[in-house]
């Protein structure tokens, strides 16, 4: 279970850092860093969008003030 969560943030430390290596080859430092920048806006901005639009469970308070 641990070697998985070893994996995974190797994973998404990595391949991030190889994928604006390869990209800096044909369009510069600056133009990867842009392609990065707009990737992470994209994922943060879905993630919000999850997160924003999911339900929240009903606690045992709550529960009790509806009765």
């Amino acid at each position: 279970m641990i070697s998985t969560l070893f994996v995974v943030a190797y994973a998404g430390i990595s391949l991030p850092v190889i994928g604006v290596g390869l990209l800096a080859g044909p369009m510069g430092l600056e133009g990867a860093g842009l392609v990065f920048i707009a990737c992470m806006t994209l994922l943060v901005s879905v993630a919000g969008v999850y997160l924003l639009r999911r339900p929240v469970p009903a606690t045992e308070a709550d529960e009790a003030r509806r009765t």
